[in-house]
């Protein structure tokens, strides 16, 4: 856990932080969000001692930071910046490497361990060997992450680290840092503008302006009851409908909607199947449980018993950690009453059905008594 007590910088006359108290949950992202020069990214830089408070304590795990020697403190902690900063001389495989090798970790064991994150951020093993202005911006951020993580820090500083990347990229990216953060578990200070990202990617959101901490709590709560003017007009006025966003597709998998058949089956013998079982979705499945095509079973006037089987070999997919107002927007830009669920690898999950979406909002509805 990271708690800051009555912190407070000033830069000249010019108060950047005031009296900040704060605690951060360890294993959770806390999310820092106001407008420039609100005091979210000094904060941020305050936790790793780039920038030194001129009051107040910050403390991990009990322990004050300024007992730490800054540049060993820095190293225990992993950092993400918009522009990445990767070095464009070192090979990714040695820009991972970095910090391990001034921890002076034996080469084995750093071998291993980029291989670890490389798999972890999705780059196979040939991208070791590329350099920086080889990768795509969605690539160098993922690169970065890795190297954040290279010496498995407990605690993660972001600071807009997907601001520079385009919608669809950002969107991608945003999905494959939850799928990431199931499995490493950090306590993640992430700083941005982006009231959408702060809801999406947030176990907490802190809200600051002018250097105060406005209001402090999880995205629900936030939306549900903002505290004054400056939260509510930040959230906009669809803010009853961002509250979908909170609701993740992981949540609302059927694993009964569809059948899965193996890549190449005769598709009389899927139609058939698909008609006994009462489906109208079969999914192609490698032995893997990659998702290879999707089946659908649809009326047709053309054919003889009344049916066609129409089959799409890449099929729109779903994340996990995808939410039901991005998995809404994808059926009605896409026609589709059900899509497949897939891992960043592409392993099939389930479906997520329209009639879910549905559900939801008559639910949300029935609670708001509308």
């Amino acid at each position: 856990m990271i708690e800051l007590k009555n912190v407070t910088k000033k830069f000249d006359q010019l108060e950047a932080v005031h009296n900040l108290s704060l605690r951060l949950e360890k294993g959770k992202i806390t999310m820092f969000i106001g407008p420039s020069g609100c005091g979210k990214t000094t904060t941020l830089r305050m936790i790793n001692r780039l920038i030194e408070p001129d009051e107040g304590e910050i403390l991990v795990n009990g322990e004050s930071i300024f007992t730490q020697e800054p540049v060993a403190l820095r190293r225990s902690i992993g950092y993400v910046i918009q522009d990445v900063g990767l070095f464009p001389h070192y090979s990714v495989f040695d820009n991972i490497a970095l910090v391990p090798r001034l921890l002076k970790w034996d080469e084995k064991r750093i071998q291993a361990r980029v291989d670890e994150l490389l798999d972890l951020v999705t780059l196979n093993g040939t991208y070791g060997k590329k350099y920086p202005l080889q990768l795509s911006g969605g690539e160098q951020q993922r690169v970065g992450l890795a190297r954040a993580l290279a010496a498995d820090p407990d605690i993660l500083l972001m600071d807009e680290p997907f601001g520079a990347i385009d919608p669809i990229n950002r969107s991608k990216l945003q999905d494959s840092f939850l799928e990431i953060q199931e499995t490493i578990q950090k306590t993640i200070i992430f700083v941005t503008h982006d009231i959408n990202e702060a809801i999406t990617l947030g176990d907490r959101i802190a809200i600051m302006n002018a250097g105060h901490l406005v209001q402090y709590g999880e995205p629900n709560e936030i939306l549900q009851n903002p505290k004054d003017d400056f939260v509510e007009h930040l959230l906009g006025a669809d803010r009853n409908l961002k509250a979908l966003s909170l609701e993740r597709i992981r949540d609302y998998l059927d694993e009964d909607a569809y059948l899965t058949v193996a890549p190449g089956t005769n598709p009389e013998q899927i139609k058939q199947k698909l008609r006994t079982a009462n489906r109208k979705l079969a999914l192609a499945v490698d032995e893997n449980g990659i998702l290879q095509g999707r089946y659908n079973l649809e009326p047709s006037t053309t054919h003889a018993d009344g049916e066609k089987l129409s089959y799409d070999e890449q099929p729109v997919v779903m994340s996990r950690n995808n939410n039901l107002i991005e998995a809404l927007s994808m059926m009605l830009e896409t026609g589709e009453n059900q899509l497949p669920v897939v891992t960043s690898k592409g392993k099939l999950r389930g479906v997520i059905k329209l009639t879910q979406i549905f559900a939801k909002v008559e639910a949300a509805k029935a609670e708001k008594n509308i």
